[in-house]
């Protein structure tokens, strides 16, 4: 059956590398968590608290990203916002599947699947390089538990051949926010393996300078019952823009389900000579010192005066505009010889 759909524009970064580089890890690694299996105690030396699995300031540069293209997408605003409701915060599902197409010149190279909401089975081990999830271990019988008290969650799959796996676990309801952190999908650490998709091909800047490489991505809901805008009793162009912000142009029927789209370009560059700029260094005690002083030389450059008196004097005033908020109410005789101390 033929459905309308609302198109929804998203911003969509690439983050090109041409060697491994180590960057500040995600807010938080549910690995380090102690729990028991099977075979034994894992991380039984550390305190099952959040100070374990929080990231420390100044020593959280712990994610290795390797050479290549690493993509990550925004989720629309509409679909970061919280709504009230009951004395809980509920934030609306997001789309759990995106399709990312890699075209040269045009022509169609390569196509993935990202499923953001799998979870990857237990003890496997991590060969897909995804994020770690924690498990609400309260909604399990304890007969039932994980013994992990994560999972591994998102996948990226070749799209030639890919189909819905109904075995396959997934998360219930992927929001912006996750497992609660408000920077979630905004933060690619936190989230590269669910909102983001990283493509090895390219690790060379010749291969971006003499190709015209793009990516495109659609993103969507697996289950259209989750999407905020089947969910809306009334669909109005009114009403949707009033709920989402989203403004309906040239339609003559009313949408009944999202999809996210955006796209990125690497352009061939025919000039490497990189464009040299002047760079101007002023030293000085504070700031506000250094700023005046540099200001002082560009007016006296621009209007060609050449006394060294003049210039002073410029300085001394442009510095004494920061200063006059201490000087209110304080109209001394001596203000003068103070300021000049």
């Amino acid at each position: 059956m033929y459905k309308e759909l609302l198109l929804v524009p998203i911003h969509l970064d690439a983050l090109f590398l041409k060697h491994p580089q180590s960057i500040v890890s995600a807010k938080a690694d549910f690995t380090q968590l102690p729990y028991t299996t099977k075979q034994g105690d894992v991380n039984a030396d550390d305190a099952n608290i959040s100070e374990t699995v929080l990231s420390a300031p100044f020593q959280d540069q712990n994610l290795n990203l390797s050479p290549g293209i690493h993509l990550h997408w925004a989720l629309p605003d509409a679909l970061t916002r919280g709504e009230q409701k009951d004395g809980n915060l509920n934030f609306p599902a997001v789309p759990n599947r995106w399709l990312v197409t890699r075209r040269k010149n045009g022509n169609i190279e390569k196509q993935w699947i990202v499923e953001s909401d799998y979870l990857h089975p237990q003890n496997t081990g991590n060969p897909h390089h995804a994020i770690a999830y924690p498990v609400d271990l309260l909604k399990y019988e304890d007969d039932k538990k994980p013994e992990q008290p994560f999972y591994y969650m998102g996948r990226k799959v070749d799209f030639n051949g890919w189909q819905e796996d109904g075995t396959a676990k997934r998360l219930d309801k992927l929001t912006a926010i996750g497992y609660g952190e408000p920077t979630f999908s905004a933060f690619y650490p936190n989230c590269h393996s669910v909102f983001g998709c990283y493509d090895e091909q390219y690790t060379k800047t010749d291969d971006l300078k003499n190709e015209n490489v793009s990516y495109d991505l659609i993103g969507w809901y697996s289950n259209s019952e989750q999407d905020p805008l089947y969910q809306l009793q009334n669909k109005t162009p009114e009403a949707i823009q009033e709920h989402f912000g989203w403004e309906i142009n040239n339609s003559s029927s009313i949408p009944q389900n999202i999809v996210c789209y955006a796209s990125i370009s690497f352009k061939p560059q025919s000039d490497t000579t990189a464009k040299k700029e002047d760079v101007s260094i002023t030293l000085g005690n504070t700031g506000t010192e250094a700023l005046s002083v540099y200001l002082a030389d560009k007016i006296t450059e621009d209007s060609k005066v050449t006394d060294q008196n003049t210039k002073k004097i410029i300085e001394e005033q442009l510095e004494s505009l920061a200063l006059l908020h201490r000087f209110q109410g304080k109209m001394n005789l001596d203000t003068h010889a103070k300021f000049q101390a």
